[in-house]
């Protein structure tokens, strides 16, 4: 039962990455923006492939030399959705700030590292390099651009919300979306957290306690409905906030 279960969340989280990140590539093609661009792409490399391809390595396990040419596509496509997601975060919300293109200078490297993992660490979450420094930098590059865009949105939504509580105009529509893109953006970084956390209880229980599969998929579902929600907010909710704005505006 677990198995089917999963074998859905899975599927559904795939598969609503891929049509979140086609629609956003479609957008992009309107609006010429670079947020559409790189998170359509992002989604469609990290939802769908990276998901895709490790369903196969660690679920279907294929003889060599495939599961090895498997193994470095999953990093790749790993690899390269949290780099433009890292890059996104800088474009969006820290475009001419020092200490900002220093992070991206130092993160994207270690990126393109991880796809190499395997030279310096041994594949899955194995009990000695788990005590090694090098698998938590490649854990921190994966996280840190899913952690750096939910604050930067949770900050500007509640600059936005403060502007309007004091009577000041705000844009409340792109307050909502920024705190949906936190949600979605926190998911993800979540899923990336709860995966190590449940390697470490299983590697200090020198068993297998915990099964991620299933809180990676629910995480992942999470994201892309926020996310969704974030870009192509419902029209009826659009509707009610500009209601609301102008009654204030003529209050």
């Amino acid at each position: 039962m677990v198995k089917w279960v999963v074998a859905i969340a899975n599927g559904l989280f795939a598969l609503t990455s891929l049509a979140l990140g086609v629609r956003l590539l479609v957008l992009a093609r309107r609006t010429r923006q670079a947020p559409e661009t790189l998170l359509g792409v992002a989604l469609v490399l990290g939802g769908f492939l990276a998901h895709g391809l490790a369903a196969i390595v660690y679920g279907v396990r294929p003889a060599e030399p495939a599961l090895s040419v498997l193994h470095y596509s999953l990093r790749a496509c790993a690899a390269c959705s949290c780099g433009l997601v890292l890059i996104m975060a800088w474009h969006i919300f820290r475009r001419h700030e020092t200490w900002a293109k220093a992070v991206v200078a130092i993160v994207l490297p270690v990126l393109f590292a991880y796809i190499f993992r395997d030279l310096w660490l041994q594949r899955g979450a194995a009990p000695a390099d788990m005590r090694r420094p090098l698998y938590w930098i490649f854990s921190a590059s994966l996280f840190v651009p899913y952690l750096w865009n939910t604050i930067e949105a949770l900050r500007y939504q509640r600059l936005l919300r403060r502007q309007w509580s004091i009577g000041l105009p705000a844009d409340i529509v792109l307050a909502t979306r920024m705190t949906c893109w936190a949600i979605g953006m926190g998911a993800i970084g979540s899923m990336l957290l709860a995966l190590d956390f449940i390697r470490l209880i299983n590697v200090l229980a020198g068993r297998t306690l915990m099964d991620p599969r299933l809180i990676v998929s629910g995480l992942g579902i999470i994201c892309t409905v926020f996310l969704m929600l974030s870009f192509f907010p419902p029209r009826w909710y659009l509707k009610r906030v500009a209601e609301e704005t102008a009654a204030r505006s003529a209050a």
